[in-house]
C-alpha cells in the first residue's frame, strides 16, 4: 500500500455494500448485495478472486433485475506521486490477462439485435469497465462509491491507445488530467440505475449461464443474482 490508499480487497468489498442514492434490501449474502430504489432492485456482487475473475476478467458486477442487464467493473488502485497526485499504470502481466478477458467477452456481447421494447435500449454498447480509483484510509469511511473514475472499456481502449498518456520516455500513465474524459460516481450510478448502461436482455441468459457456471460453488452469490431476477 502507498500513501495510504485502500488495497484492492479492501476497496471493492467497499464499493459491493454501497449503491450511491439505493437502499440495502434483505439479507445480504456472501460477497453479494441487492439495493432498492423507487421499486427498481439491483444487486452487486463481489467477485474479486473467484472464478468469474478469471473467466470474465472482473471484480465486480452488478445486475439490474428489471433491464435484464449486466454491468462488470474492474477496479485498479491509483498511486500518488510526489505532489500526492494520484495516477495509475495500465501495465504488468496480471492487467493484461483481465483486461484481453474483458475485451473478448466484450466482442461477444456486441453483437445485439434491435431493442424489442423501450427497456431494452442502452446508451451505446458496453457492458464492461475500469474504475481506477484513490481512496485514503485513516479518516472515516467514505458514505459513498469510492472517489474514482470509471471508463466504459471502448474509451479506456482508446486511452490506453492514446498518446496523451505517454510520458517522455513513453511510459503509459493516466490521471484525471490526461484522462481528459470519464464518468463520475455519480453519473455511473445513475446509468446503471436506470438501465441506460449494461448488456443487452437478449444477453441476459448467456451472461447469466457464464456467471453462474463459474460461481457454481459460491450458492450465495448465485442465489442473490437470481433472487433479484
Amino acid at each position: 500500500m502507498q500513501n495510504g490508499d485502500l488495497p484492492e480487497d479492501v476497496g471493492i468489498a467497499h464499493d459491493t455494500a454501497v449503491f450511491d442514492g439505493w437502499l440495502p434490501q434483505g439479507v445480504p449474502a456472501v460477497g453479494a448485495m441487492s439495493f432498492e430504489s423507487r421499486g427498481h432492485v439491483l444487486t452487486v456482487a463481489n467477485v474479486n478472486r473467484t472464478p468469474i475473475e478469471h473467466v470474465l476478467g472482473v471484480d465486480l458486477l452488478y445486475f439490474h433485475a428489471e433491464y435484464r442487464s449486466f454491468v462488470f467493473v474492474q477496479y485498479k488502485r491509483m498511486t500518488r506521486d510526489d505532489q500526492n497526485h494520484p495516477y495509475y499504470r495500465p501495465t504488468g502481466t496480471t492487467y493484461e490477462r483481465e483486461y484481453e478477458r474483458m475485451l473478448g467477452w466484450d466482442a461477444r456481447t456486441k453483437v445485439r439485435r434491435q431493442p424489442a421494447g423501450l427497456s431494452e435500449y442502452r446508451l451505446g454498447n458496453d457492458a464492461f469497465f475500469f474504475k481506477v480509483y484513490h481512496n485514503p484510509v485513516g479518516g472515516p469511511p467514505p458514505s459513498g462509491l469510492l472517489r474514482g473514475m470509471y471508463f466504459p472499456l471502448s474509451y479506456w481502449k482508446s486511452l490506453v491507445e492514446s498518446p496523451r498518456i505517454r510520458g517522455p520516455r513513453g511510459g503509459a500513465r493516466i490521471t484525471y488530467e490526461n484522462a481528459e474524459r470519464h464518468l463520475t460516481n455519480t453519473q455511473f450510478a445513475d446509468l446503471v440505475g436506470n438501465g441506460w448502461l449494461g448488456s443487452s436482455a437478449q444477453d441476459e441468459k448467456m451472461l447469466a449461464n457464464v456467471v453462474n457456471q463459474a460461481l457454481g460453488a459460491r450458492h450465495s452469490i448465485t442465489l442473490a443474482i437470481a433472487q433479484s431476477a
